[in-house]
């Protein structure tokens, strides 16, 4: 991907940087590339690339300083950025009131999961009560897999489910039709599809199933910088590159937040 034109500096925002960052020059930042097209190593398995990425690195543009990505395990991402470790995180993770209990998110981005298919649909999926009878995958450690054990209780012919350690093992599960349907995020789906030239999966549009929003985190103790990011992400939005790197890696249009807020997440169901 190539990158943007660069940001002017807005002082007055830059301004609002904590005196050591602004010193230094840089921000330091936790995150875990394995997640495509959000955050992700570049075909040199060095480089850090990605819409996350992009939008930080257009809040640096803003401050006028650096934004240094640095792999983190996802489990690590939170501890790392609470003991100031690292700066802040930017992860593509959902910005939830037990994780606030740990950090404060500046918000940057809505997503959602969506029903995933065979292709054509020969099972007539529509909505999560059409799955059960059929086999279907989800993803380890995803919180649909309770709200699938849930659903379990009230069909009528049981569902059997396959728990699968990637997205990408989602995927294949559809392409093989070991499984007739999945929950997963469409935009990752859809990379992983046109990258491996994968045809015979579908994503149902027009519904997000467990909607939250994503954020990046900061220590609690952390407020200057997390308000002068706050304000620079306000800019980036404002001044129409926001818009610009969501559709350069084909993120729905609905899932752009108007404003960056403080910790605008609320319970995933």
């Amino acid at each position: 991907m190539e990158s943007l034109d660069p940001e002017p500096l807005n002082t007055e925002i830059a301004a609002k940087l904590p005196e050591k960052i602004r010193q230094r020059g840089y921000i330091t930042v936790a995150t875990d590339p394995i997640y495509p097209p959000y955050v992700f190593y570049a075909d040199n398995n060095k480089d850090i690339i990605g819409m996350d990425p992009e939008i930080g690195r257009a809040i640096g543009q803003v401050l006028g300083l650096e934004l240094r990505f640095e792999q983190v395990a996802w489990a690590g991402v939170l501890a790392g950025v609470q003991t100031h470790r690292y700066d802040m995180s930017l992860v593509s993770m959902f910005d939830t009131p037990e994780r606030q209990k740990q950090v404060d998110f500046v918000n940057y981005y809505k997503d959602g999961s969506q029903l995933i298919v065979q292709k054509g649909n020969p099972h007539k999926i529509n909505d999560l009560r059409d799955i059960c009878g059929h086999n279907v995958s989800v993803l380890q450690g995803s919180t649909m897999l309770s709200q699938l054990e849930n659903l379990q209780k009230e069909c009528e012919k049981q569902m059997q489910i396959s728990i699968v350690p990637s997205t990408a093992d989602q995927v294949m599960q559809i392409q093989t039709k070991r499984a007739v349907a999945t929950i997963a995020n469409g935009l990752v789906v859809k990379y992983i599809a046109e990258n491996q030239g994968i045809s015979s999966v579908e994503i149902l549009e027009g519904k997000a199933y467990q909607p939250g929003i994503k954020g990046m985190g900061f220590a609690k103790d952390n407020a200057q910088l997390r308000d002068a990011v706050q304000a620079a992400m306000n800019e980036v939005i404002k001044s129409g590159k926001y818009t610009a790197i969501l559709q350069r890696w084909g993120a729905p249009a609905d899932f752009a937040i108007q404003e960056a807020t403080i910790n605008g997440g609320v319970e995933i169901k």
